[in-house]
């Protein structure tokens, strides 16, 4: 099995999928291709994703607001940017892009939200 960040290595590139979709009822079929983009997280996107995130809703453990060490070191704050266009046979397209970065609970000192924050899923608990 991969280590979490030997995944994201495996999954950087271009990767395409073609779909064919069977509406039964309707006695139709219809065909479709979407190209995914997926690449490491730059340190700049990192930085960005954090002084948004410390403004919305943690704190992270650095002094003074310094990321610069944690936004270099690969190993503990993995992400990814992933971008995908799908188009149709009809020639509908669809398109989307998100970018992921992934804080370990043992890096964030406190939460700026109110209220009590739901329970992560049981396989989202990952023991570190």
């Amino acid at each position: 099995m991969l280590s979490f960040k030997s995944f994201f290595i495996a999954c950087a590139g271009t990767w395409t999928t073609e779909r064919t979709y069977h509406f039964v009822t309707e006695s139709r079929i219809e065909r479709s291709y979407t190209e995914y983009q997926v690449q490491p997280l730059t340190a700049a996107d990192k930085k960005q994703i954090l002084l948004l995130s410390k403004t919305a809703t943690l704190q992270l453990q650095a002094a003074k607001n310094d990321f610069s060490a944690l936004i270099e070191d690969q190993d503990s704050l993995p992400g990814f940017a992933i971008a995908f266009n799908t188009r149709s046979e009809t020639g509908e397209t669809v398109a989307m892009s998100l970018q992921a970065l992934f804080v370990a609970d043992s890096l964030v000192v406190a939460s700026t939200t109110t209220g009590n924050a739901p329970l992560l899923p049981i396989a989202a608990q990952i023991s570190t």
